[in-house]
C-alpha cells in the first residue's frame, strides 16, 4: 500500500502499489490508479473509545458502493475493546452491511466500473474540501458499476427515490449503452422487474409497489444486448 500522509508526498512513487487515503483525504473523484480509502467506524478516533459514535450500515454501505463504483477498494477499521471483544454498536453496523450485501451483492462484487461513475452532488461528501464522508447520501445520489463480462450494466441510488420515481440523466438516449437495446431492468432486492421508459432526456425507473423505503440503497440491474 502506497500511503498519502499530511506530507502531501506518497511513501512511494507515485506509481508504485495501491495508493491509501485516509478517510479519502485529498483523494480525487476520478482517481485513475487502483486505491483504497480507509474508513473508521467510530466518529472520533480509530481505537476504541468510551462513549464514541459508530457509523451507520448505511454510512458504510454508501462508502462502499461509492469507491466500487470509482474503481476503488475501503479498509474499514473496527475498534475493539481491550479484551477483544466487538461493542453492540460495532456488530449492529457490521451485521447490517452484511444483510445488505447478501441481497445487493450481485452490483458489488466483482463488478468493476463503468464509463460513468456517478450522479448528484459530490459536494455535499466533502468535508472541509479533503474528506469523503457518506453521512449525507439520499435519493439523488446514483452510482454505477457494470459486470465483470460487461452484459450487465447496475445502477444503485443510495436513498429512497422521491416518489419511488427515479430519474437516471446518464442513461438517456444520448448515452450509448451496448451493442443492442436494454432488455429488462429489475430491482435485486426481490428480484423484482421495474417499470422504465428511456428518453434523450434520461432513463426514468419506477419501483415496484410495496418495495420498503428504509433501505440503505437500492440496486437495479440493467440486461442489454451485447457489450456495454
Amino acid at each position: 500500500l502506497n500511503k498519502l500522509p499530511t506530507t502531501m508526498k506518497f511513501n512511494f512513487p507515485r506509481e508504485y502499489g495501491v495508493l491509501t487515503f485516509e478517510e479519502g483525504r485529498d483523494r480525487d473523484a476520478n482517481e485513475t490508479r487502483p486505491f483504497i480509502d480507509d474508513m473508521r467506524i467510530g466518529d472520533h478516533g480509530w481505537c476504541y473509545i468510551e462513549g464514541q459514535q459508530y457509523k451507520t450500515a448505511g454510512e458504510v454501505i454508501h462508502g462502499l458502493v461509492d469507491r466500487a463504483a470509482r474503481g476503488g477498494g475501503t479498509l474499514l477499521n473496527i475498534s475493539p475493546r481491550a479484551d477483544g471483544t466487538i461493542p453492540q454498536g460495532q456488530v449492529d453496523t457490521l451485521r447490517g452491511v452484511g444483510e445488505w450485501l447478501a441481497v445487493n451483492g450481485e452490483a458489488f462484487f466483482a463488478t468493476r466500473p463503468w464509463k460513468i461513475h456517478a450522479e448528484g452532488d459530490r459536494q455535499k461528501l466533502m468535508y472541509y474540501k479533503r474528506w469523503w464522508h457518506y453521512d449525507k447520501c439520499d435519493g439523488s445520489d446514483i452510482r454505477f458499476t457494470r459486470s465483470k463480462d460487461a452484459t450487465r450494466l447496475y445502477v444503485i441510488v443510495l436513498g429512497w427515490p422521491e416518489g419511488g420515481k427515479l430519474h437516471v440523466a446518464s442513461l438517456g438516449e444520448k448515452t450509448r449503452l451496448a451493442d443492442g437495446p436494454v432488455k429488462a431492468v429489475t430491482l435485486l432486492d426481490g428480484a423484482k422487474p421495474v417499470q422504465w421508459t428511456r428518453t434523450a432526456d434520461g432513463m426514468d425507473i419506477t419501483l415496484p409497489a410495496g418495495t420498503p423505503k428504509d433501505r440503505p440503497a437500492y440496486a437495479l440491474r440493467i440486461d442489454v444486448q451485447g457489450k456495454l
